[in-house]
């Protein structure tokens, strides 16, 4: 089976974003259909991730 890469940019929440809530990391990461992916989020947070095939 052949696995696709695809790329993707989460846009996460900050580490600082529980007491400055504007604040946001993008992160672009290579993934495929097998990964798990692990996001940390501040409270009441959110994450949005577009993926990108290659």
């Amino acid at each position: 089976m052949t696995v696709l890469k695809q790329y993707s940019f989460f846009y996460r929440d900050a580490p600082e974003s529980g007491q400055q809530p504007k604040l946001i990391i993008i992160e672009e990461r290579e993934v495929n259909a097998t990964d798990d992916l692990k996001i940390q989020l501040a409270s009441a947070g959110g994450c949005a991730i577009e993926f990108i095939s290659s």
